[in-house]
């Protein structure tokens, strides 16, 4: 019996993930880690782009996506 199971974050998405900044560093985020499965790029680039991401947005990305699931578990 198939069983579904729905993400926790239920299609929310984050305010600082429509910034254009924003955007422009899941853009290359994106492109890095493309690169690495194509064999075109080192694996060591994917941890400098996690990093600039995390640096850059990942804090409040995380902090705002966390409150939004632990108020939608409360309710």
């Amino acid at each position: 019996m198939d069983r579904l199971v729905l993400s926790k974050d239920r299609g929310y998405t984050p305010n600082i993930a429509r910034t254009p900044k924003y955007l422009d560093l899941n853009k290359k985020f994106s492109e890095v880690t493309t690169r690495i499965i194509l064999g075109d790029a080192p694996v060591e680039e994917y941890k400098k782009a996690l990093q600039d991401w995390t640096s850059q947005f990942g804090d409040e990305y995380l902090k705002d996506m966390n409150a939004y699931i632990e108020k939608m578990e409360k309710q």
